[in-house]
Order: C-alpha cells, then structure tokens, then sequence
C-alpha cells in the first residue's frame, strides 16, 4: 500500500461499513481512509448525514469527492447505475487515493464490471 494506507470507497450502506470494518481491525484506524463520491442533487438528502455518522461510529477518517457536475453528463440520457458506477464512482475515489489500493464493498449484484 502506498504510504500504507487503504482507502475505502464509501457508500454508507452494509457492504462498504463491513469493508471498513474489516479494514480498521486488520490494519489500525490510521491506515484507514473513508472516500465518498458526492451527487449532489442526484443523491438522497440525509446521504452526507449518514454517512459521517457512519464514518464517526467507525473511528475512520472521511474524505470526499465531488461528482455531481459530471453526474449531469450521464443523464443526459436518463438515469443510468451502471454508467454512474463505472465512471463517476470509482473515478471520484481515484482523485483521492490515488494510486494507493482501494477496496470497495462490491458484492456481485453491483455493476463494477471491471476495473476502471
């Protein structure tokens, strides 16, 4: 790991705070770190709230990233996830962490597809 931390990508919901968890008690709270991609209006407005309370139960630090103005480019067409997943959310984590490791709660029914 790059300046041995590990960066979490961030939701808030089950799969991502197990990731963190896991995280957190494998390597030490200081070598972990929370990034969530903000939506802006695209997202539900309690999203933010949860999530630092979230990242405050967990003892992690949080970090953000601003997508909201490229979410307007994908839609354009409509809603679409799979677009959203694949180019905004890990894009968003990426301007944070860098080229240090990631790991993400993705579980099977989620819409990575492969590594962006």
């Amino acid at each position: 790991m790059k300046d041995n931390i590990l960066y979490v990508a961030f939701s808030g919901g089950m799969d991502s705070t197990i990731a963190a968890f896991l995280a957190k008690e494998a390597l030490g709270p200081e070598k972990v770190k929370l990034v969530n991609v903000l939506f802006g209006p695209f997202a539900y407005s309690k999203s933010v709230e949860s999530v630092l309370k979230t990242a405050e139960d967990l003892g992690l630090e949080i970090y953000f990233a601003d997508k909201h103005q490229s979410q307007y480019e994908i839609m354009k067409k409509g809603p679409n996830c799979n677009q959203c997943t694949r180019k905004l959310k890990m894009s968003g984590v990426r301007d944070v962490a860098g080229d240090s490791l990631v790991a993400t709660g993705a579980n099977q029914s989620d819409s990575w597809e492969k590594h962006v």
